[in-house]
């Protein structure tokens, strides 16, 4: 049902014209076009050889025959293979019916087939006569015959039989020749013979129709009037009856086509007032949503202006506090070098300070250079005790060597310690700055990689919508055109800031793992130097032991110790122990200076046969000490020296050249000294420790207000993103919403086409099917007046049809009493009796040779047998 239904719908598609295209297309893919041509074509040419009667010169009786059988067998042929239309041509051409054809067997006797039929197979019905034929002619010519003696033992019996066959072989060929010779003679008489009385009675035939038709004729003429105008009169009558009929109806169908017309206009002309209403709501809709879609573009272009202005600007502020963030190391940078300047003119002071001392101590020394001169005397005396005692002393000078070496590295250390505790502690501030920075990087990293995310997919909403929408003008193009570039740039941008973030994140890295091997190098020089501390504490304890005054007593000399003593230990600056130095002091002076240092401070407890011997190696020390003007002099000539260094070494200068005469105090100056060098240690220690508690303040403070800086752009931040995450979410909401409007606009729209489409094919189909009433209805009318017109011309036809009947069989009637005519049937019957032609066949020619046909009229027929 379905198919059948979309064939109706498809075929409804189709228009006029196209529908006649297919059928025609149809009938000729079918054969019906060609078939219905050749029915054509015979039936027009059976029409025109009816109606015009052409005669043509006619043959031969014999010839006829032949003729007739030939076409039978081409009939035959056409049939069997099935040539339908050739057939449907052939027969009305030929002047043959079905029925009228030949049959096989009147065919075989016709020819004189019958002595070799067997040879033929013409029992095989299979196939048709004339394929029979002409497939044993070409057997017969393939292998002809040859006449051989073949010698064989044959009997009589068989001979003669053999003889009597060809001889009765033979009698039948000469007999049927000469049947055939006598026929086509008895033919050729019979034609001559036909022919001379055809003559004749054409003659008289001609003479009887020309009085026949003046008498008749006149009669024929008088009745025929008659008739005539009596049935005009009544065909008259019936057409004017029938006539008012049709225009009284013809009349009532045009009012009635009027009255529903006007009605069918009315209701058209309110379905266009009010399509046209319609179409102007929705053209004012369509422009009111034109603008609403407009507002929005501008709008959407508005507020990708401002995001994109409000990155630049949050890039503006990212990079603002990158250079705050580079100036603030600048400025640090800065000060380390203005710290490390103003130390630098420090020293040059101190540098020029100690030059002017030192000009003074040379003058001093000078003057004690004479005193020492005449103290040499008594040196060179205690020369011989010292002798005794260098070889205890190089056994202690081995250990000295050692302690001093041990020293010497402690002291390097603690030096060094110190200054790398100050760096460390400059680092360590910048560390925690770093760290924080660190931390604020990683974070701004992170906003910056979701920044990027938020700009992709704000900008993928923006092209979906764009797209969405329409086309938008040049300058939105140009603005969105500008912004991509821009974004596109602005990416570039963060992903340079985020390498060089890594970068400097990679390098703290480094700077702590430093810190870490440098803190814990401090750690173990500091532990050291508590360990070296100690060790001289104890030693310092054992000497001013109460034990020690009880056994040996007040000492006989006091060792005279500078107040500024400890300087030597805990410069800021260390002493150079290369030559090529400014600050360079001959360290035979320093090698003495210790070796005295450490025989005061042996403990003399263990072995008290030390101390008389103490003078003797005090006079051996002051011998072994070169000239001081010879060191100051080699020395003086470097621009920098250490004024407490010098100090010390005039005070020990001071102190040896005492010798053995000094009277020894007791230890409590030694206590004394001591108590001041750790006082002053403490001291230096407090300050180092509050001005670094200062540092580390500072330090602290800046660090607290670059942190509530960095909080306080957190929360500007997250205060931005979340207006700008709750104004995404509206702007969410409005497109969602503005797409549902669209959707049902598009499908209200949609259905309202529809709606339009399906009245407008209403209406077209109306109109075409009123049109085609309308003209069926003349078509109708048109085909009515044309048949009313072919009925009466087929009457009138008729009845002159009848009339010329009525003539001619009254001229038949007045013939069939003529004895020419009927001395002429007899002889046509005895020659188709003759021939072999069926009875049925004498009927149809009897006519035919006499020229007569079935169609002809009574004139004709007069004429003819005249």
């Amino acid at each position: 049902m379905s198919e059948v239904q979309s064939q109706h719908y498809q075929l409804e598609q189709f228009s006029q014209q196209e529908l006649r295209d297919r059928l025609l297309d149809q009938f000729n893919k079918a054969g019906l076009k060609e078939k219905l041509k050749s029915q054509l074509r015979s039936k027009l040419y059976a029409e025109l050889s009816f109606r015009t009667r052409i005669t043509k010169n006619q043959p031969s009786p014999a010839s006829l025959l032949l003729v007739k059988v030939v076409d039978s067998l081409f009939t035959e042929y056409l049939s069997e293979r099935g040539l339908e239309f050739t057939l449907s041509v052939f027969l009305p051409e030929t002047g043959q019916t079905t029925s009228s054809t030949l049959k096989q067997d009147d065919i075989v006797r016709a020819l004189h087939l019958d002595p070799i039929k067997n040879k033929i197979n013409l029992d095989d019905s299979k196939e048709s006569l004339i394929m029979r034929l002409v497939r044993s002619i070409s057997k017969i010519t393939d292998n002809p015959t040859r006449d051989k003696e073949i010698q064989t033992n044959v009997e009589i019996d068989d001979l003669l039989h053999i003889k009597l066959r060809d001889i009765d072989h033979s009698l039948r060929h000469r007999k049927g020749q000469y049947e055939r010779a006598q026929v086509a003679q008895l033919e050729e008489r019979l034609y001559n013979y036909q022919r001379e009385l055809e003559e004749q009675n054409s003659k008289q035939l001609e003479q009887q129709l020309a009085n026949f038709k003046q008498v008749e004729l006149a009669k024929m003429k008088l009745e025929e009037k008659k008739a005539s105008q009596i049935e005009i009169d009544r065909l008259k009558s019936d057409y004017e009856q029938k006539l008012l009929e049709l225009d009284t109806k013809h009349l009532n169908d045009i009012q009635l086509e009027r009255a529903r017309l006007a009605e069918r206009e009315k209701e058209l002309d309110k379905r266009n007032i009010e399509l046209r209403q319609k179409l102007l709501d929705e053209s004012n809709i369509k422009m009111l949503k034109e603008t609403q879609l407009r507002n929005e573009l501008e709008l959407s272009a508005r507020q990708t202006t401002l995001e994109r202005d409000q990155l630049k600007q949050r890039n503006v502020e990212i990079q603002d506090q990158m250079k705050q963030l580079s100036e603030f190391k600048e400025k640090y940078t800065k000060q380390m070098e203005e710290s490390m300047t103003q130390y630098k003119v420090n020293l040059a002071k101190e540098y020029t300070s100690l030059l002017s001392t030192v000009e003074v101590e040379r003058a001093k020394l000078k003057g004690e250079k004479l005193v020492v001169d005449q103290k040499e005397a008594t040196v060179d005396k205690m020369l011989s005790k010292i002798q005794k005692t260098e070889q205890e002393l190089s056994e202690a000078k081995i250990e000295l060597n050692d302690a001093l070496a041990r020293l010497e590295e402690a002291k390097k250390a603690k030096e060094d310690a110190l200054y790398q505790v100050k760096d460390l502690q400059l680092q360590l501030l910048t560390s925690k700055g770093s760290i924080s920075l660190e931390f604020e990087i990683t974070s701004l990293k992170k906003q910056l990689l979701e920044a990027e995310k938020k700009a992709e997919l704000r900008q993928q909403e923006n092209e979906a919508l764009v797209k969405g929408l329409m086309t938008p003008k040049v300058d939105h193009a140009e603005d969105l055109r500008l912004a991509r570039e821009n974004e596109a740039r602005w990416k570039t941008q963060c992903k340079e800031l985020v390498e060089k973030l890594d970068h400097e994140i990679s390098q703290n890295e480094l700077l702590n793992q430093k810190l870490e091997k440098e803190v814990l190098k401090n750690k173990e020089l500091s532990r050291e130097l508590a360990d070296m501390r100690d060790t001289i504490d104890d030693q310092y304890k054992n000497i001013s032991s109460d034990k020690f005054k009880h056994k040996f007593g007040e000492p006989k000399f006091q060792i005279p110790m500078p107040e500024n003593y400890s300087m030597k230990y805990n410069q800021a600056v260390p002493l150079p122990k290369d030559e090529g130095s400014p600050l360079f002091i001959d360290p035979i002076l320093e090698k003495y200076e210790k070796e005295y240092d450490l025989m005061f401070k042996r403990d003399y407890s263990k072995d008290p046969s030390e101390i008389n011997n103490s003078g003797v190696k005090i006079s051996s020390l002051t011998s072994k000490i070169p000239p001081v003007e010879t060191t100051l002099k080699n020395n003086l000539s470097q621009p920098v020296i250490d004024s407490h260094h010098v100090e010390g070494v005039s005070e020990k200068l001071d102190l040896v050249s005492t010798k053995v005469d000094i009277p020894v105090k007791t230890d409590s100056i030694l206590l004394k000294s001591q108590a001041e060098i750790k006082r002053q240690e403490l001291l230096q220690e407090e300050r180092r420790q509050d001005e670094l508690r200062r540092v580390e303040q500072e330090n602290e403070q800046r660090l607290e207000k670059e942190r509530q800086e960095l909080q306080r752009l957190k929360d500007e931040k997250l205060a931005q993103e979340k207006f700008e995450q709750e104004k995404k979410l509206e702007m969410e909401r409005q497109e969602q919403k503005r797409l549902e409007e669209e959707k049902l606009e598009k499908e209200r729209l949609a259905q309202e086409l529809e709606r339009q489409k399906e009245s407008e094919k209403k209406r077209i189909a109306e109109e075409e099917r009123l049109k085609n009433e309308r003209i069926a209805k003349e078509m109708q009318k048109a085909l009515e007046l044309e048949r009313q017109k072919e009925i009466e011309r087929a009457k009138e036809i008729e009845r002159a049809k009848q009339k010329e009947k009525e003539e001619a069989m009254k001229g038949i009637n007045q013939l069939e009493n003529d004895p020419l005519l009927q001395k002429y049937m007899a002889l046509v019957k005895d020659k188709k009796g003759i021939t072999g032609i069926p009875n049925q066949e004498t009927k149809s020619s009897s006519h035919s040779d006499m020229g007569f046909a079935a169609g002809d009229t009574a004139d004709e027929v007069r004429y003819k047998s005249s």
